[in-house]
């Protein structure tokens, strides 16, 4: 800072520094100054210096979305959510129910037959692992562990009937509705666990039927608020209840080929190794 001071005391006796052959301070030098404490370098050497432009205050964005379409972005999700495994209970316990009758069964003995020697034939192994999809696993660190029955089906429809995005003037009361087909789908689950445990693979068959009419009067209600196109995800297309439905139609046979190759270990293990997204390639 003296040098500078002594710089510019010699051009105003001598004449300016640049006639002298000397050079101003440099803008490193006022850079420096700036940076020291007491004040600007305006203070220090009486030099205007350019100002710097001001900051523009932040401007805080309106919120994207009202909460009645916060609500509806909820609804969208958890539909989406409930689809997807509304396709894993038709698709997976869908086809354990076919097998506990022998009819997939690499022996063909159904879950009931006598040479089913305790439950062992692939049959009864289907209605063992239908079993451990409807009741707890038990305590898990400290605590009730949840179905997955209840995880993947009933949690969802009871949070989605009370999103509150319903019109309340509409003719059909959603939330009641789909409330109380959501108490009845319970029901027959229950039913269901007893038939299993019970062995009794005819009315395991045709409670699992009913299981399915109650999702599908459930999405029916939902859907009756129309709040998702059939083209969108967060439609709930109505499950085939009998498996000759579901082989014989082309939409559920793209949705099962669909669900299988997100289950597939290979296909999952060559998408992991893949330079670039399905999408690209």
């Amino acid at each position: 800072l003296g040098f500078v001071l002594q710089l510019l005391q010699l051009g105003g006796l001598r004449g300016s520094t640049v006639s002298r052959g000397l050079q101003p301070p440099s803008s490193a030098v006022f850079a420096g100054l700036l940076a020291l404490p007491g004040g600007s370098a305006v203070a220090k050497l009486g030099v205007a210096l350019p100002k710097a432009p001001e900051e523009k205050p932040e401007v805080k964005r309106p919120m994207p979305t009202s909460i009645a379409e916060a609500r509806l972005e909820i609804f969208r999700g958890k539909a989406e959510t409930l689809r997807a495994n509304a396709e894993w209970y038709r698709f997976y316990v869908g086809d354990l129910i076919v097998k506990t009758s022998g009819a997939t069964a690499i022996d063909g003995l159904s879950a009931d037959d006598p040479n089913c020697a305790v439950g062992l034939c692939q049959a009864g192994v289907a209605l063992t692992q239908i079993g451990k999809v409807l009741s707890s696993p038990g305590s898990r660190g400290g605590g009730v562990a949840l179905a997955a029955i209840d995880s993947a089906l009933i949690t969802p429809m009871s949070t989605l009937a009370q999103t509150g995005v319903w019109d309340p003037d509409a003719d059909v009361d959603v939330e009641e509705v789909a409330s109380k087909v959501c108490r009845d789908f319970q029901i027959t689950l229950r039913e269901l666990g007893q038939n299993v445990k019970d062995r009794k693979v005819d009315a395991v068959r045709t409670t699992y039927e009913k299981s399915l009419q109650n999702l599908n009067s459930y999405f029916r209600a939902v859907n009756s608020a129309g709040l998702a196109k059939p083209s969108e995800a967060a439609f709930l297309p109505e499950l085939p209840l009998k498996q000759e439905e579901l082989e014989a139609s082309e939409y559920w046979q793209v949705q099962r080929k669909a669900f299988e190759d997100a289950r597939d270990p290979v296909l999952l293990f060559q998408e992991s190794q893949a330079l670039a997204p399905r999408d690209v390639r």
